[in-house]
C-alpha cells in the first residue's frame, strides 16, 4: 500500500457477496422496492460497517508503513519485517470480515423476492 492507500473492500473483492453490502443495496433501492423500514435498517448496518472497517484500515496502514521502513535499513530484519506484515494483515481480514458479516446481515432485511432479484442479474451477468 503507498500513502494515502486503502485496501479495496469492495463488491468485486467479495465475489457474489458483495452485491448484498449494505451500500450496493441502497443504491438500488428504487429497483428493488425497498420499504422505508427496509432502508432505514440498511443505513444502520451500513453506519456500523463503515466505522468498524475504518477503523481495521486505520490500523493496518501504520503496520504496513513501519514494515516498509523495516525494509529501508542496511540489512533488514525480516523476521520484524514479516512480523508487521501479519499484522496488518491481520487487520485487514478484519476489515474483509466486518464487510462479510454486513452483507449478510443486510441480505436477511431483504424480501425472498428481493434476494431473487438479485440473484438473477448474478446469474444473468455469469453468462
Amino acid at each position: 500500500m503507498g500513502r494515502g492507500e486503502r485496501p479495496a473492500l469492495t463488491m468485486e473483492t467479495m465475489g457474489s457477496a458483495g452485491q448484498f453490502l449494505p451500500s450496493v443495496l441502497l443504491q438500488r433501492q428504487e429497483r428493488l422496492k425497498l420499504s422505508a423500514a427496509q432502508i432505514a435498517g440498511l443505513q444502520s448496518i451500513q453506519k456500523q460497517a463503515q466505522a468498524d472497517c475504518a477503523r481495521h484500515v486505520h490500523l493496518a496502514m501504520p503496520a504496513q508503513q513501519a514494515a516498509n521502513r523495516l525494509l529501508e535499513a542496511t540489512a533488514p530484519d525480516f523476521a520484524a519485517y514479516a512480523a508487521k506484515l501479519k499484522e496488518a494483515s491481520a487487520h485487514t481480514v478484519e476489515a474483509q470480515l466486518v464487510m462479510a458479516k454486513s452483507a449478510v446481515a443486510a441480505r436477511k432485511v431483504l424480501t425472498n423476492g428481493q434476494r431473487q432479484t438479485i440473484t438473477a442479474r448474478l446469474q444473468a451477468r455469469r453468462q
